[in-house]
């Protein structure tokens, strides 16, 4: 069975006036589930900060939003990456909703919508 290993850190984006946010979700599949040593964290957290530059180059700004504590905290990571590699602002925020049941109580961005 060959790893895809563009599925451990997939992106989507949403657009909400006018800004593209990023939300990162970690997929992980068992039956291949393989650990990973630091450098190759640090290395696919590196690609997918390449990759989201290749898509956004042309963007004044890039949002990203971790989702509550574990996502936010991958966020960082990525945020470092990302002010490594652009002159781009970078903007950081959290989004913090009710893992067991999301659609039970509303979801907090901890950045105003304009």
């Amino acid at each position: 069975m060959s790893k895809n290993w563009g599925n451990i850190f997939p992106t989507h984006i949403c657009q909400l006036s006018g800004t593209y946010f990023y939300f990162v979700f970690f997929t992980f599949y068992f039956f291949f589930m393989q650990v990973l040593n630091d450098r190759q964290i640090r290395q696919k957290i590196r690609r997918l900060a390449i990759e989201i530059m290749e898509h956004n180059y042309v963007e004044p700004e890039i949002i990203l939003a971790g989702i509550n504590n574990k996502g936010m905290a991958f966020a960082h990571l990525l945020h470092a990456e990302l002010s490594a590699i652009s002159r781009q602002k970078i903007i950081l925020t959290r989004i913090q909703l009710n893992p067991a049941n999301p659609l039970a109580s509303d979801v907090q961005l901890e950045m105003p919508i304009e």
